[in-house]
């Protein structure tokens, strides 16, 4: 049996370590964000997420950063009145799907992008329900074994049907929800939208 160099063996630990604390460096980088984040400094947490996207890229955690990049946008959309950082989120979750097409965050990506799309956001925005459906579609098919993404993915298509004055389709897919994804918060939020009335709103 051949014997590795000892200063092989230094070298392969010396890299080891290296990646080790580098990716404990970037969970805490990401913790702090979520913190900045639950503490709505949102800017600050912003800021932090695209650097460790960019400074992370093929990674798992640089998929999780650019998601959270793109909920900082859509909170401070809201609090700024301001659609045009809608079009920012719409940017970040689209890198997100187009560096991580098979990664653990693409259901959430579509399914967060074709909110911006129905304007299910904090600020007034253009809607465009067949993009929207469309995405919302893709989140469903990607979402494997999250229910909650499918639901509220579903419960959204529904929403898109109803302004497109499709009520009986509408109504259909908010019964799949309260159906199919009973323990999840878009089961309740599809018993309402069912017992309300479009028409006498």
């Amino acid at each position: 049996m051949m014997k590795t160099p000892r200063s092989g063996v230094i070298l392969a630990l010396t890299v080891l370590c290296a990646l080790t604390a580098r990716g404990a460096s970037l969970e805490t980088t990401l913790k702090r964000g979520e913190r900045l984040f639950s503490e709505k400094k949102y800017e600050q947490a912003l800021e932090l997420f695209l650097k460790a996207a960019d400074e992370n890229p093929g990674t798992p955690q640089g998929a999780d950063a650019l998601l959270m990049a793109g909920v900082q946008y859509d909170w401070l959309a809201g609090i700024k009145q301001d659609s045009a950082l809608i079009e920012k989120e719409k940017e970040v979750l689209l890198r997100l799907i187009r560096q991580y097409p098979q990664g653990p965050r693409i259901d959430d990506a579509y399914l967060y992008l074709g909110q911006t799309y129905s304007g299910a956001v904090r600020v007034p925005v253009k809607v465009d329900c067949p993009k929207a459906i469309g995405l919302y579609e893709k989140a469903i098919a990607a979402a494997t074994d999250r229910a909650w993404i499918k639901a509220q993915a579903k419960g959204r298509i529904g929403q898109c049907l109803r302004l497109q004055g499709r009520e009986d389709e509408a109504r259909a897919a908010f019964k799949e929800v309260e159906e199919k994804y009973p323990g999840t918060p878009w089961a309740k939020e599809a018993q309402k939208l069912l017992a309300s009335n479009p028409k006498n709103e």
